[in-house]
């Protein structure tokens, strides 16, 4: 297997439309990805599809597997269907139905004991949901325009949502307690991302700035740089040990815990709307609206490949398998293509 060198090793065709939604099951058998109304779950190493599951009325934009790998969460684009779904993945069947936002959920996130999901929604809310009853276990305004996302930090006993609004709240899982606001940007805030160890937690925002803050102990911040017209993204490596933030322009800035930029990776020509680190920390993948996936080496900070014509940069989607190095890319023509070192097997 040559490492330094990384080609597409399957396709799997049949979608109608563009592919937004992309999800690796824990075990990394199984890949979900959605387009239009539709979300199809795939076996990576047949190349076949296990089964097709129907139930939204309009596009679906994001699909997020549970931890356990039992079910699989869905919503979809439109006001008009505002209902989270939850699938069985043993037999493609709907076992949840999770109805009760007013506008349209931009993301969901399972806790990290898969026991409920967390829904943010343009309609300023974001609510807790107990998945083995379907009940919501609360319910919060937690801001004045949309929320982005409602982000668990990884020890689950924290929310922090990111909204339209220049500010990030932090509550308890367990009540939907406010335990703090972070006040700091002045534009709004595009994705919270907490340090593996939940201590920390990284913000960027449209001001142009990225916020580091310390969690533990009372919110407070720690570190606050200006280097692009506006961030779009954020992601922590598996180890802590570096976080990586993807601008506006299309840079990709790599900073450690104390903020000491350690690197910048041009490439892209535009917006960074998704990163990701492969499951042992050595690739970063940044999806941007140029409509290209560029895996870099963090060896040597080398692109190893710029996969063409990528449409996934959804903020819940995650293009790597948790097992392996492999790296999924949803494409405009209806297709997931997946990405791999030369001579890896899928």
């Amino acid at each position: 297997m040559d490492e330094t060198r990384w080609t597409r090793l399957r396709e799997l065709t049949g979608y109608s439309g563009r592919v937004l939604g992309l999800n690796w099951s824990p075990d990394g058998r199984l890949l979900a990805g959605a387009a239009t109304s539709e979300v199809r779950v795939w076996d990576t190493h047949t190349g076949e599809p296990t089964f097709t599951l129907h139930g939204h009325r309009s596009v679906v934009h994001e699909v997020v597997w549970s931890p356990t790998g039992e079910w699989l969460a869905s919503v979809s684009d439109d006001r008009s269907d505002t209902t989270i779904r939850v699938w069985s993945v043993s037999d493609g069947r709907i076992v949840g139905e999770l109805s009760g936002h007013d506008d349209v959920v931009w993301s969901v996130f399972w806790s990290p004991d898969g026991r409920r999901i967390a829904s943010a929604s343009k309609d300023g809310s974001f609510r807790v949901w107990n998945v083995a009853t379907g009940q919501v276990d609360f319910t919060r305004r937690a801001h004045l325009k949309s929320v982005w996302g409602a982000f668990w930090s990884p020890d689950g006993r924290m929310l922090a949502t990111a909204s339209h609004e220049p500010i990030v709240r932090v509550w308890s899982s367990d009540d939907g307690r406010l335990l703090g606001t972070l006040r700091g940007h002045t534009k709004g805030v595009w994705q919270a991302r907490w340090s593996p160890d939940s201590r920390r937690l990284v913000t960027v925002s449209s001001d142009g700035t990225t916020h580091l803050w310390r969690i533990d102990g009372g919110p407070r911040l720690e570190h606050c740089f200006r280097t692009a017209d506006r961030f779009a993204s954020a992601a922590w490596s598996p180890d802590g040990t570096r976080f990586a933030c993807g601008s506006g322009e299309g840079d990709v800035e790599v900073r450690d815990p104390a903020g000491r930029l350690l690197a910048n990776l041009v490439g892209h020509s535009t917006w960074v709307g998704n990163l990701a680190w492969s499951a042992h920390g050595r690739y970063l993948a940044s999806g941007s609206d140029d409509h290209t996936l560029r895996v870099w080496d963090w060896t040597d900070l080398r692109c190893v490949v710029e996969i063409p014509d990528h449409t996934s940069v959804i903020t819940g989607t995650n293009p790597w398998s948790p097992v392996a190095n492999l790296v999924a890319s949803g494409k405009d023509g209806g297709a997931i293509e997946i990405w791999g070192p030369v001579g890896h097997g899928v």
